[in-house]
């Protein structure tokens, strides 16, 4: 990660795949750069109180500080109540927000900057050039791609299990 940043800077994102959520600080910058997958899979969450930024992959970590007020957030509840879930990027607290995903966020010295895209799903669906001649081909295609790219490892690969419900 740390070389593919030193090499691209912010077009790092063309280069990376899979899910992940960082923060990395760029010293000559004097910045942190922020950011998170395309799918969002990968939580990534910021406090901002106006005088300390604070960053945590679940909010509840952001709430165990103590200095992250509890005060509701009225666009996550009625997102949640609507939709069933919260609208990015707000969360039920209104201190915290989540960085969107296929987003960054670059947090200096005045705080956080505005989320930039670095991807977006629904401009791939619309960018997708249709008819597809073999729809089961490149789905199958996709599929051993997917299955290829991880089992790459550092060490030997015997299965890749998320112990989520879906394994």
């Amino acid at each position: 990660l740390l070389a593919t940043y030193a090499r691209y800077g912010e077009r790092m994102f063309d280069a990376l795949r899979g899910m992940y959520a960082f923060a990395l600080w760029d010293a000559r910058r004097g910045a942190m750069l922020l950011a998170r997958d395309p799918n969002g899979i990968k939580p990534l969450y910021l406090a901002d109180d106006g005088w300390t930024v604070r960053i945590a992959s679940q909010v509840k970590a952001l709430r165990a500080g103590g200095r992250v007020s509890s005060t509701i957030e009225p666009a996550g509840l009625v997102g949640f109540a609507l939709f069933g879930s919260v609208p990015e990027p707000f969360t039920l607290l209104q201190e915290v927000r989540s960085v969107p995903a296929g987003h960054f966020i670059w947090v200096d010295e005045c705080g956080p900057r505005l989320a930039v895209r670095h991807f977006s799903i629904a401009e791939c669906f619309r960018d997708f050039e249709t008819p597809v001649a073999d729809p089961a081909g490149v789905a199958l295609a996709a599929v051993r791609n997917s299955v290829d790219a991880h089992l790459i490892a550092d060490v030997p690969v015997g299965a890749f299990l998320s112990a989520g419900v879906d394994s």
